[in-house]
């Protein structure tokens, strides 16, 4: 599996160049992001905490 950057807050999932899905961050310090998965569908990672020192990985807001 490759991981290339694309954007400044974009990183392409490939696999023996077979697109996977995407990361993309919503803000400069990388809490926020979306993952586009090809087959899987759509996850959203957000801090969770006080200090944000835990993440939540939701699909669908699950």
């Amino acid at each position: 599996m490759e991981a290339k950057s694309t954007a400044e807050n974009v990183v392409e999932l490939t696999d023996g160049g077979k697109s996977l899905g995407e990361i993309r961050y919503d803000d400069a310090y990388f809490i926020h992001a979306k993952i586009k998965l090809a087959d899987d569908g759509d996850y959203e990672i957000s801090p969770v905490g006080f200090f944000g020192t835990k993440i939540r990985v939701t699909k669908a807001g699950n």
